[in-house]
């Protein structure tokens, strides 16, 4: 039977349990376990012929302050009351001793049913100021098979427990079981910087691991964290359209539509974009102005608001034509001459039309008569001014019969 290797943990923080002597006579007494190698290696099959005398304790230990044995953590093995071919394995600390080749199975144990190689392991803890051994038995691959934790709360470190005080068998029968590597291993504090729980942004990220031991030895590694922001922003209002009258050039300059725009982003909006750029000039219509919003990872998401430019600018009537008059004809009337083509009008965005009003060529009595000059673009932005047409009665009367003359 091949019974596994004999390993020896540390205690988490617990630097007097690992004394440099101490770990001499560790390092001494793996020497002489490894010595065990040579034993020959028997079936697990034939300890059915030894059911009542195979069995052997390993036990590691802790002192007390004054350096005395204080107390005594042993894995138990034993064939007795097992089936053929297999071995109970128990543990105690003094308080459930179970003699070698004793009966196990009447308290909490595990049986090894298979021939193979086994790990006993020793874990010392600190759990909450109390010495804590947690015993592991792990199959080959390191398959945890059973674990019992010992503890007894006088056991308090930093007033009762001193440094480890041996590790070693008893009742070894060296003639049916092979031994290997018994190892002391300490539970090395680890740090992390940035600390281990903190949060990244997007980006590349340099962690610092440093592992650092009771005699203030430390070795460090570094790694890279990257995080890679793939989502975009989320625009949830675009801004709204805006509407501005012409300059006299018949442009307008675009506004800045960007603080009008809504958006979030999971690693936080970088920038805002506009297209065209706040401040630009653009004529008479509807311009579709992009937006797009950006983070610090180049994800980007945009939307299309619009300005629309509008002329409300009226013609401006430079000059207005003067009154004009006219004598009356025969039927004492006279047409309304043209007066548009005395008219100066001109526009900030388009030709203009002039009219007149009443038009010309109306016939009108005699008298002064008002005429309205209309200048429009083709928007429906008109200015107007006013003039005057006059009538004047200039033929005389026609004597058609001269009274007769009289004696």
């Amino acid at each position: 039977m091949g019974l596994g290797q004999l390993r020896q943990h540390a205690l988490d923080g617990l630097e007097r349990l690992l004394e440099p002597h101490d770990a001499r006579a560790l390092r001494h007494e793996r020497h002489r376990v490894e010595d065990r190698q040579r034993a020959r290696r028997d079936r697990l099959g034939e300890l059915a012929g030894i059911a009542h005398t195979y069995g052997w304790d390993l036990s590691s230990a802790v002192n007390d302050q004054s350096g005395n044995n204080r107390r005594d953590f042993i894995w138990h093995t034993s064939a007795v009351n097992t089936g053929a071919g297999q071995i109970a394995v128990a543990v105690s600390n003094n308080s459930t001793d179970a003699p070698p080749a004793g009966d196990l199975t009447g308290g909490p144990h595990y049986t090894i049913t298979s021939s193979g190689w086994y790990t006993f392991e020793s874990d010392f803890e600190n759990v909450g100021g109390v010495l804590a051994v947690a015993m592991n038995l792990r199959d080959a691959a390191g398959n945890l098979l059973y674990t019992q934790t010992l503890s007894d709360p006088s056991d308090l470190i930093a007033s009762a427990v001193g440094g480890n005080r041996y590790l070693w068998f008893t009742f070894l029968a060296v003639d049916r079981l092979a031994v290997d590597d018994t190892l002391l291993t300490r539970n090395v504090p680890v740090t992390y910087s940035p600390p281990s729980g903190s949060t990244f942004h997007g980006g590349v990220h340099h962690v610092t691991v440093t592992a650092t031991d009771a005699c203030g030895n430390l070795d460090t590694c570094n790694f890279v964290v990257v995080v890679d922001d793939t989502i975009p922003p989320s625009i949830t209002s675009c801004a709204s359209d805006q509407t501005v009258s012409a300059n006299t050039s018949c442009q307008a300059p675009v506004p800045d539509f960007r603080g009008g725009l809504v958006v979030t982003d999971n690693c936080g909006v970088a920038s805002i974009m506009q297209s065209p750029a706040p401040g630009t000039l653009v004529g008479l219509g509807t311009t579709n102005v992009t937006l797009t919003a950006a983070d610090a990872n180049d994800n980007e998401t945009s939307c299309v608001t619009h300005f629309h430019v509008v002329d409300t600018t009226p013609p401006t009537i430079t000059t207005c034509p003067p009154p004009q008059t006219a004598s009356a004809s025969a039927s004492c009337q006279a047409a309304v001459p043209d007066f548009v083509a005395g008219t100066v009008a001109s526009d900030n965005c388009s030709a203009v039309t002039i009219t007149q009003s009443p038009a010309a060529g109306t016939l009108v009595g005699v008298g002064p008569h008002a005429v309205v000059i209309t200048a429009a673009d083709i928007y429906g932005n008109s200015s107007t001014c006013n003039t005057s047409f006059t009538v004047n009665d200039t033929t005389p009367p026609t004597i058609t019969s001269c009274a007769p003359a009289q004696s």
